[in-house]
């Protein structure tokens, strides 16, 4: 989805990451698109814009719909079977726009190396919601296989790092949480689908 919120100098355009959106506006987008496409949809969403309201359907494995990532599918797919620190490399000047190469903004898209599944880019440029619930505790009672996060909080969990943080908080193991409703230039959003 490229931006239009113009939140971050020279952000907007159809190769910049989206931006500036709340974890709730993310949610109504994958709802949105699965009713355009006649998909099931997996978030409850009530009035719009800014002020949007959603809360997921529902097992996310189950749901056909668009969706955003569970934490451990957005870690499957930054990791993509390779054990590096970035989603690509151990080298985070390769794959990721951070605050030591970046500090104007998001950057075009596949401007640095993609990972092994050719995803870019995972480790950096912005911040990603996933779906998850997030809490001090947040996978100590999950299963080990395909966990999701506990079924009620007050925080969202969201992976990857921006443009504005440092190579440290753009490894693939980093995990935050935020309030649902915050929205900031440095945070995004990636869409997922279940293959049923």
């Amino acid at each position: 989805m490229a931006s239009s919120s113009g939140s971050a100098p020279g952000s907007c355009g159809a190769d910049r990451p989206v931006e500036k959106v709340t974890w709730h506006m993310a949610a109504d987008f994958a709802r949105t698109l699965s009713v355009r496409e006649g998909l099931e949809e997996c978030y409850a969403c009530v009035d719009g814009g800014s002020s949007t309201a959603c809360e997921p359907i529902g097992d996310p494995y189950d749901c056909g719909g668009y969706r955003l990532p569970t934490e451990a599918e957005w870690e499957y797919a930054a990791r993509c079977g390779d054990d590096l620190l970035y989603a690509g490399s151990d080298d985070v000047g390769a794959v990721a726009c951070c605050s030591g190469n970046a500090s104007t903004g998001p950057r075009v898209v596949a401007t640095k190396a993609a990972n092994a599944c050719c995803l870019y880019p995972m480790s950096g440029n912005v911040e990603e919601w996933v779906g998850d619930n997030c809490g001090e505790d947040c996978y100590t009672f999950s299963p080990d296989l395909d966990p999701v996060g506990p079924s009620t909080g007050s925080r969202r969990g969201r992976c990857g790092g921006g443009w504005t943080s440092d190579a440290l908080n753009v490894r693939v193991a980093d995990r935050r949480a935020l309030a649902p409703e915050d929205r900031y230039s440095y945070l995004g959003f990636r869409l997922a689908r279940t293959a049923l």
